[in-house]
């Protein structure tokens, strides 16, 4: 049963932040057939406002052209669940989260170092292509032919600039899909439900730089 991620548990045990502590675990499931029909659901009884959807309901609600990677991250590597209206496939991306830590911290001090050389921009963008290489690239099969990607991050890769993400040296991955980062696939999915019918767009910005005193006191 992986820590820290909504896996259904077998039992009824409470727990603050979605978090089981260590000492209520008594083993864990490893093995993708097990945890997929399952990857979606939450480990206590929710609301109906709030209840997850189960992994068949995520499918369905996904449309057509789209497809969505939820990653987790786990002391045994990065994983990575793709759904899409046929089926749900997972795949271990990376088995170092350490080192792909510091590839995301090494992006962010270059992004903030407001890079305007022609070194610096080549760089930049052998870091975004290889943070591509290795959170993108392993589903280029399931990406074929789909307009849309719903990411649901995990951990260190909130940080991660997805569109800005390099398929080549002067191709980003906006170019070739409607990206969006989603906190869970249920949220994304129900407000796309809500929304259906309506034209409200919304599209939001926000400064990596900014401190909380910045959004406080806004300029």
């Amino acid at each position: 049963l992986l820590k820290g991620r909504c896996y259904k548990l077998g039992h009824n045990v409470s727990h603050a932040g979605g978090v089981i502590p260590d000492r209520l675990i008594t083993s864990r499931e490893v093995d993708p057939k097990t945890l997929v029909p399952h990857v979606f659901e939450e480990t206590q009884p929710a609301s109906a406002l709030t209840r997850s959807w189960s992994a068949a309901q995520i499918r369905n609600g996904l449309s057509g052209d789209a497809v969505l990677l939820s990653y987790v991250s786990t002391r045994s590597g990065l994983h990575l669940f793709v759904a899409s209206r046929t089926g749900i496939r997972h795949r271990i991306v990376a088995t170092n989260v350490a080192s792909l830590r510091e590839s995301i911290d090494a992006l962010g001090v270059m992004l903030r170092a407001h890079p305007d050389g022609d070194d610096d921009r080549a760089h930049l963008m052998a870091r975004l292509e290889s943070l591509h290489d290795r959170l993108v690239r392993p589903v280029a099969t399931e990406l074929r032919g789909k307009g849309r990607i719903i990411i649901v991050p995990d951990g260190i890769l909130h940080r991660v600039p997805w569109s800005a993400l390099a398929t080549s040296s002067s191709r980003y991955l906006l170019h070739d899909f409607q990206i969006t980062v989603a906190p869970s696939a249920t949220f994304h999915l129900k407000a796309a439900v809500t929304q259906s019918g309506s034209d409200l767009r919304v599209v939001a910005f926000a400064s990596s730089l900014a401190t909380s005193a910045d959004w406080l006191n806004p300029r």
